[in-house]
């Protein structure tokens, strides 16, 4: 998770700042912060061509990209470009943010955007397999088990999505407030990208080791939960009645 975390800071931000510095010393601010936007775009292409799928958040980059980028041809006002990054990191605020709501139907049910994110990666651990006291035998996601049993689970992730979304929401507002400040694009730039690696690395930290300590708390818990959940022990083997 941490390698995935770096790798998406050098592709998505050291690499586009290199590009823009190399490419704005033979070149004009504006052309250079279109070529500084293009690794981001080839990262999406390469993901859908190898995985055969595009997430919401990708949707989001290309969209944003391909409308600065023709808004800023057309209005010549290279401040629409620089308030991309803006744009993105302020609808994945609203995004962290609104995942937060409480909501609840027979049909679906809203999670904090973390949890979600590691159903994803827990989908290659063994699924929580246990016969209630009916003899009715259930199986379910690992992932889902614990958002479903654990409190710790959705407190911890409740509040990581929190800070996901405070931490977009600081990283908009300043690059709005610098954009409209009158410095530099070669600042804007630079402070954008400063502060977008700490706020990423920083949370991406936090986000990978209170997974491994959730997962070493949840350890723990499945075997006390057992005792009093599972009675697989008191039913034939071959019991039929599943629910997934």
């Amino acid at each position: 998770m941490l390698l995935r975390i770096f790798a998406i800071i050098f592709i998505d931000i050291g690499l586009p700042i290199a590009l823009f510095f190399i490419v704005n010393r033979f070149s004009t601010p504006w052309i250079a912060l279109i070529v500084a936007g293009i690794p981001s775009v080839l990262r999406i292409i390469y993901t859908f061509i190898r995985h055969r799928r595009i997430d919401f958040l990708n949707v989001i980059f290309l969209i944003a990209f391909g409308v600065s980028t023709a808004v800023s041809v057309v209005s010549g006002d290279i401040r629409v470009l620089l308030l991309r990054e803006a744009i993105i990191t302020g609808l994945m605020a609203f995004i962290f943010l609104i995942t937060l709501i409480p909501l609840k139907t027979r049909k679906f049910e809203v999670v904090p955007l973390t949890h979600l994110s590691a159903r994803e990666i827990m989908q290659v651990l063994p699924n929580q397999i246990w016969t209630d006291e009916a003899g009715v035998k259930h199986n379910l996601p690992l992932a889902e088990w614990m958002w479903r049993e654990m409190c710790l689970c959705r407190v911890l992730n409740r509040l990581l999505t929190l800070f996901w979304g405070l931490c977009f929401l600081a990283e908009c507002t300043t690059r709005i407030v610098l954009v409209y400040t009158g410095v530099s694009v070669e600042q804007v730039m630079t402070v954008g990208v400063i502060i977008a690696a700490t706020l990423l690395s920083l949370a991406g930290i936090i986000s990978m080791f209170m997974f491994i300590y959730l997962r070493r708390k949840c350890i723990r818990y499945r075997q006390e939960w057992r005792k009093t959940h599972d009675f697989s022990d008191h039913f034939p083997v071959d019991q039929e009645d599943t629910l997934n």
